[in-house]
């Protein structure tokens, strides 16, 4: 993984550290925990994992 982050351009990274500061204060604001945020993203990848067709 740390492999794949040294490959990033400096635009994808930096968007990328963006939206990561962009869900903390949301999270803030929502006063939720970074693990509601895991799960929500674990729920929506077994959807879409259910949904495919190969």
């Amino acid at each position: 993984m740390v492999e794949a982050i040294r490959q990033l351009s400096p635009a994808t990274l930096g968007a990328l550290q963006k939206l990561g500061a962009d869900l903390a204060v949301a999270r803030l604001r929502r006063k939720e925990s970074l693990r509601l945020d895991g799960d929500e993203l674990l729920s929506q990848r077994q959807t879409f994992d259910a949904g495919r067709s190969w």
